[in-house]
């Protein structure tokens, strides 16, 4: 979900998508975005063979983004040079389990491994694919994990969390 651009590292859920597509065939990756990456990316699908597992769903609007949370049954946030993904919040807050770049700021902050979603490497395409499966294979505890990370945003992710951790922070700053 977002702008599609390199940065992002979608173009290695296509190699995650080619060794799943070796165990399964009953999964689509959809890719809900438009940008500078979108065309090389539908032409990757094509080279690795795997487009019939890939919805290329376009740009949509911010109220369209939770009607495809609510469908998906986990989602993937490859990104080696997000400092912080709102798009991962907004996926946790969902009760989406998540699997997050060890790369990616937010995976460190939001991320407790099997607790409230996975933090991978997606260089890693087989453990990746396994973990993907295994989501698929386990839906009661997958929903479990979004569960915990629904409710792990809640409690500590908002405008109100984030205010009170500047005010304290403040203090701390000027003592330093």
């Amino acid at each position: 979900v977002g702008y599609i651009t390199k940065r992002k590292r979608l173009d290695k859920l296509f190699y995650v998508v080619k060794r799943l597509s070796i165990r399964r065939q009953d999964f689509v990756l959809q890719l809900v975005g438009s940008g500078p990456e979108s065309q090389n990316l539908k032409n990757l699908a094509e080279d690795l063979h795997i487009a019939d597992f890939v919805s290329f769903e376009g740009f949509k609007q911010k109220k369209e983004i939770p009607r495809y949370l609510a469908e998906a049954d986990c989602f993937l946030f490859p990104s080696e040079y997000d400092i912080w993904g709102l798009v991962l919040v907004e996926a946790m807050s969902a009760g989406l389990p998540c699997i997050s770049s060890i790369y990616a700021g937010a995976t460190h902050d939001l991320i407790k491994d099997g607790v409230t979603g996975f933090a991978m490497d997606f260089s890693e395409t087989e453990k990746v694919a396994e973990r993907i499966n295994w989501i698929l294979e386990n839906p009661e505890l997958s929903k479990d994990i979004g569960q915990n990370a629904s409710r792990f945003i809640a409690e500590n992710v908002g405008i109100g969390k984030a205010a009170a951790g500047l005010v304290k922070a403040i203090p701390e700053g000027l003592i330093s």
